[in-house]
């Protein structure tokens, strides 16, 4: 805002002249106007602005406003006042990059913090059912991502610099598979998720890398789907799978074993206080283990735990064209 404020100045002879002075009152909004990327104006969620950038792009166009064209914006060494623009170049293996917006109010009493995020999206998804009778279809669902094994290369205990001498064989192999000769690989735990009652899923992968996708539910074999290779923009979808019930000892097989589990609690009815003890017998969820349990378990008798390595739908649609040609 302004205020003009008129000053009357009278000289000796008694001439007069009038002067103004201008009293200005600096702005404190620090709100942000709208973000630009690639001339799409990116939508807000909570201060965050998420830009899903299509696969074949590589490089971002930014643009930022405040409301107020005098407030400052500052982005990870980037200034300016009003509209900051920068390029974010994307390489080829990055998936996601994560920038913080600091807008300061023109007098400096304020400043908001937002967050922008470039983002190839790129997701592993899928649903799955059950026996549940009310057709709720809950399991849980762990992203592992796979990593080569490495060794100490000093093939010794690490310790530190006391002026001991370190001993070890300096020429110790990465470990491999005997047969196959190929580098070990252990999987780290990514994540977990439960599915919602509708037995779907999405995981967001944020790097690049190999995944394994474990769906794990008590009383049920488990479902893999191992090696899936991960690129920027890729979207993996898991068709619809039933997960096969039975599995009352975690042995990844439904045998004698499993069936005499079950018939050892049949007529027992869950309750808050006996389910994550006695809920995973009642296959169907029904509340009661009955011979509804006991029929489904015979049914998959015999059957192991599912386990499959994932392939590139795009890789066989390429070799399809190459023999087409």
């Amino acid at each position: 805002s302004r205020i003009t404020v008129p000053v009357v100045v009278t000289a000796i002879d008694g001439t007069t002249d009038t002067f103004n002075i201008i009293l200005i009152r600096l702005s404190d909004d620090a709100s942000m106007g709208k973000i630009v990327v690639n001339d799409t104006v990116v939508e807000n969620e909570g201060n965050v602005y998420t830009y899903y950038m299509p696969k074949d792009e590589y490089n971002a166009d930014v643009n930022i406003y405040a409301n107020d064209k005098n407030a400052i914006i500052e982005v990870e060494g980037y200034l300016d006042v009003g509209h900051l623009q920068f390029d974010e170049p994307f390489e080829e293996d990055t998936i996601k990059i994560e920038k913080q917006i600091k807008v300061t109010s023109q007098d400096g009493s304020n400043e908001e913090i937002y967050t922008l995020i470039l983002y190839k999206k790129t997701q592993i998804m899928g649903a799955i059912i059950t026996e549940n009778y009310e057709q709720k279809y809950m399991a849980k669902v762990k992203l592992y991502k796979r990593k080569k094994k490495e060794e100490d290369p000093l093939g010794g205990e690490v310790v530190e610099d006391t002026g001991e001498t370190i001993t070890g064989d300096m020429t110790e192999e990465i470990p491999r598979d005997e047969e196959t000769q190929e580098v070990e690989e252990e999987l780290i735990l990514d994540r977990e998720i439960e599915t919602g009652e509708d037995g779907k899923f999405v995981l967001e992968i944020t790097e690049v890398g190999s995944y394994d996708v474990v769906i794990e539910k008590p009383g049920y074999l488990s479902y893999t789907l191992a090696k899936i290779e991960i690129t920027p923009g890729l979207i993996v979808e898991i068709q619809e799978h039933k997960l096969i019930a039975g599995e009352e000892i975690e042995d990844e097989e439904i045998e004698i074993g499993d069936l005499v589990e079950l018939n050892a609690n049949l007529g027992v009815e869950i309750t808050e206080e006996n389910k994550e003890e006695k809920g995973r017998y009642d296959l169907n969820e029904d509340g009661t283990i009955d011979m509804t349990d006991r029929t489904i378990l015979k049914k998959n008798y015999g059957k192991k735990a599912e386990y499959e390595e994932w392939v590139d739908p795009n890789a066989i649609n390429s070799t399809e064209n190459e023999e087409d040609e």
